[in-house]
């Protein structure tokens, strides 16, 4: 069980690898633990090690049968339910894991979130408010009410987040939050100057400014942040933002290079398989103006594509159809990132999104829909 709490914390400090390493080490001593422990090694081996989501939501099932009074298999629940575009039925889940634990600050977190995601921004921001109330401190909470008050277009309560959380936990990430905002808005230099200092690494935040800098067509850049952040810690297919960035920055050939790497090393791997992959070598085609091989691509991710962070994929297949000229087809797609703010959050896309409808509107020769589009990306 030590191995397997290690593991849990390496994954939510960004250190797969360890995760990985603790997890599979748990996993393989088992045979050693109680029923209980048993069935968490296992659930958290195959969510964090191989990836295979479905057979940890089995494994958590059980548990949720076994143990009914636990809120443990009803928050796991959630995330995956969560994951799979099934909000309200993780909606239940995260409600039933907060009346068994009530004082645990990560079911106000979940509770919060899924109304985030569902657009119901009282009811988040009910949630929230009661969690102040208690006390509650973490750096998850500080994020979801950032985010909140990024969605409200609350300045104010922005900047009281940020002067209320010095010295708190979850003060560090905040400035790399705020250089998303920055991005957002189309200020790259200042989100730069946010979001490297903000770390002593350039990990992940590096990854993910790359693929902002990608998207908004800054290639040299992103290569070069990119390629910084496969330095650090952690090997490049950790970071499959990166792969992505790489792709749309025109470097096809090391994104083809770690995508083979990506399917070696997570060949069960839920959300690799079903979703980075194909966004990524969907990204590929199109840099190669093949926009069929892109939608084709990314048929497979269709299903559960408005899931938990999983909205790229749409965006490509937008960017697909307007290269094929069907302007009504990647109107439909961009609208969907526009329908779900509380999924796209912080991610510039939701502000891209804005200027690809125009396009799209245009394309079909609807002139006052395509400038309206066009004017609120440009307000943005």
């Amino acid at each position: 069980m030590a191995y397997a709490r290690l593991g849990t914390k390496y994954s939510a400090s960004d250190n797969p690898l360890l995760s990985a390493e603790s997890v599979r080490r748990a996993y393989e001593l088992r045979s050693r633990v109680s029923e209980r422990e048993r069935l968490y090694i296992e659930a958290h081996y195959f969510r964090d090690v191989t990836g295979e989501l479905d057979k940890a939501a089995s494994v958590w099932e059980v548990m949720q049968q076994t143990y009914p009074r636990e809120g443990e298999p009803y928050s796991n629940l959630s995330s995956f339910y969560r994951e799979n575009s099934n909000y309200e039925r993780a909606l239940q889940e995260a409600h039933e894991a907060h009346r068994l634990y009530p004082n645990n600050q990560d079911g106000y977190v979940a509770l919060g979130q899924l109304y985030l995601y569902l657009n119901r921004l009282h009811d988040a921001e009910a949630v929230f408010r009661e969690a102040e109330e208690r006390k509650l401190e973490s750096e998850l909470l500080l994020w979801n009410r950032y985010q909140l008050a990024f969605l409200k277009g609350d300045e104010v309560e922005m900047e009281r987040l940020v002067t209320n959380s010095a010295g708190k936990e979850g003060a560090d990430k905040l400035r790399i939050w705020q250089g998303h905002v920055e991005a957002y808005h189309g200020r790259l230099r200042k989100a730069r100057e946010l979001i490297q200092p903000a770390t002593r690494d350039c990990g992940r935040p590096c990854a993910q400014l790359s693929l902002v800098e990608a998207y908004y067509g800054a290639r040299h850049q992103a290569q070069l942040d990119a390629n910084a952040a496969m330095k650090m810690n952690m090997k490049g297919n950790n970071f499959p933002e990166l792969v992505l960035a790489l792709a749309l920055a025109g470097d096809a050939a090391k994104a083809k290079k770690l995508s083979v790497e990506l399917d070696k090393n997570f060949p069960l791997h839920t959300r690799v398989q079903r979703y980075w992959l194909p966004t990524i070598l969907a990204a590929v085609a199109l840099d190669r103006n093949n926009a069929p091989e892109a939608i084709e691509l990314l048929h497979v991710v269709g299903p559960n594509e408005i899931g938990n962070l999983q909205v790229f994929s749409i965006y490509e297949r937008g960017r697909a159809y307007l290269m094929l000229n069907n302007g009504g087809a990647a109107a439909v797609e961009f609208q969907k990132i526009l329908d779900h703010p509380g999924i796209v959050g912080l991610k510039a896309i939701g502000a891209l999104a804005h200027l690809q409808l125009g396009r799209a509107y245009a394309m079909q020769g609807d002139t006052a829909k395509s400038r309206a589009a066009y004017q609120d990306f440009l307000t943005l």
